[in-house]
């Protein structure tokens, strides 16, 4: 069996999309996301025209990642209201639930309540009654940046990279022997984080550090290590060089990036299309 897995890393996720809507997806037998990765595979599971899926990062990332009021006066609140956000996914998906979908996938999330990973997924009957934007929204709230949703945060605080999840996924809820197993992995950027020695670690610097280790990868890095240790048909991993300085809700950082990995996304469009023909 053959999946499609996608990382977080905020509109960084426009290199996903620019490599989706050159491939053939219908190839893939099952889909999993993180953050970013599952808004992503949420247009790829729902029919959205994957050739207009850069335009809405193009049309709505600037949209989605503009400080509000609030949020400058008030010093322990998101970063940005999810007012915006909300409106784009229900754009993004339409209106329907997790059930309709027909081929089986995974989105990750983190369960607020008691720090558990959540695997929203369109197989178990818990899951299925819930409109997809609603899933895509609880698995893109981003520490800091946007609030829970219905008790849910990110899943790329566990998961930024869910290759192992879909390892897992395919496995034990499909059914499929590892050793039958073809994990198509595309990352969202890989980042380093610019810290100095000099910096008083204080608690804030201390939480700051931690969330970007995690959304930037320190979870990827692991499950990529992991996967490539199992005895998995085929493996692909796909990523792309950032610079330090590019934040993950930089509209401008965005168009820098995807102009920069022009050539390397034409290079995995190659790579994928090979993975898939052979």
């Amino acid at each position: 069996m053959k999946g499609l897995i996608l990382d977080g890393g905020g509109v960084f996720g426009i290199g996903q999309a620019q490599i989706l809507k050159n491939i053939d997806v219908s190839k893939f037998d099952f889909f999993v996301g993180t953050s970013i990765g599952a808004a992503n595979i949420s247009s790829v599971v729902s029919g959205v025209n994957l050739q207009e899926l850069p335009s809405f990062f193009h049309k709505d990332m600037p949209i989605i990642f503009k400080s509000s009021l609030i949020s400058r006066c008030v010093a322990f609140s998101p970063r940005y209201s999810d007012i915006e956000l909300n409106k784009s996914l229900k754009r993004l998906t339409g209106d329907i639930s997790v059930g309709d979908v027909k081929k089986p996938f995974f989105i990750t999330a983190v369960n607020f309540t008691d720090n558990k990973l959540k695997v929203f997924n369109n197989i178990q009957k818990e899951d299925k009654s819930w409109p997809l934007w609603e899933v895509v929204r609880c698995s893109v709230a981003a520490p800091s940046y946007f609030s829970p949703w219905k008790g849910y945060v990110d899943g790329g605080v566990f998961a930024n990279n869910p290759s192992m999840v879909g390892v897992a996924a395919c496995s034990k809820v499909l059914g499929c022997p590892i050793d039958e197993i073809e994990i198509c992995s595309i990352g969202a950027g890989k980042f380093k984080i610019n810290n100095s020695e000099k910096k008083m670690w204080s608690i804030v610097h201390w939480g700051s550090w931690l969330i970007d280790a995690l959304l930037y990868g320190a979870s990827s890095n692991m499950s990529d290590y992991f996967a490539r240790s199992l005895p998995l048909k085929k493996y692909l991993r796909i990523d792309f060089i950032g610079e330090k300085s590019w934040k993950l809700d930089s509209v401008s950082n965005m168009s820098v990036a995807e102009r920069k990995w022009k050539n390397d996304i034409n290079d995995a469009i190659a790579s994928i299309n090979d993975f898939l023909n052979n």
